[in-house]
């Protein structure tokens, strides 16, 4: 065993694999980490050998070397993160405390992220590859501006007017057909009003689709400006 002292060495170099104790004051070659990493791997090893012969298997955690500590501050984020299902009740909970017309344009520019968690089907479209051929890139982009403009056609028939049914059941169907048509018409045309001039879209939409909270044109605005941007 080699022991420093004063910086005089004796026995054994400070290269040889036995070496381990050195003086405080010195840096050190970081051997003690690398047998530290050395033994995390082993025991990823063993864990994954337990595995094999049907022993139970180990929590990740403990398979990545966390600490006790560590491990428990995983489970808090775990346990901590929503499901799909609780993300999908939280937008329909938030609907329920708006006003009709509100709440409508608010599922229905969540249309998308809705249709995710409720793990609807999307269209499949064709690769990148496939794209850059002309005639396909052609009929995609026609399909998907048909698909935009039906879906914004039968919106008051489809998936928006049955979220609207859930946070608003006491309301006729006819009304919620109607908040859910007057929210497309916003939602269509504040682009629109946003092109002409900016600085009044907010005032042109509110004369023209009455009925809606501030909150809700500020949204159409800031949605209009990222898609601007875009």
């Amino acid at each position: 065993m080699t022991v420093i002292y004063n910086g005089a060495r004796r026995g054994r170099s400070r290269t040889d694999p036995l070496f381990r104790r050195q003086d405080p004051r010195d840096p050190g070659t970081g051997e003690d980490d690398r047998d530290s990493r050395r033994l995390t791997r082993l025991k990823l090893v063993a864990a994954s050998l337990r595995q094999l012969l049907g022993e139970p298997c180990i929590s990740p955690c403990r398979r990545a070397g966390l600490s006790a500590k560590s491990r428990i501050r995983v489970r808090k984020v775990n346990m901590e993160m929503p499901t799909p299902t609780q993300l999908f009740e939280r937008d329909i909970e938030r609907a329920a405390q708006l006003p009709l017309p509100d709440a409508a344009y608010h599922l229905w520019v969540r249309k998308r992220e809705l249709d995710a968690l409720e793990n609807e089907p999307e269209t499949k479209y064709p690769t990148t590859t496939e794209m850059m051929d002309t005639k396909i890139f052609t009929n995609t982009l026609r399909s998907a501006l048909a698909e935009i403009l039906h879906a914004r056609t039968v919106a008051h028939k489809g998936s928006t007017f049955r979220r609207l049914k859930k946070a608003h059941p006491s309301t006729t169907d006819q009304d919620l057909e109607e908040a859910i048509k007057r929210a497309v018409s916003l939602d269509t045309n504040y682009l629109k009003y946003y092109k002409a001039n900016r600085n009044t879209a907010v005032e042109v939409a509110r004369k023209e689709n009455p009925g809606f909270q501030e909150a809700t044109y500020q949204r159409a605005n800031s949605r209009a400006a990222f898609d601007m941007a875009w």
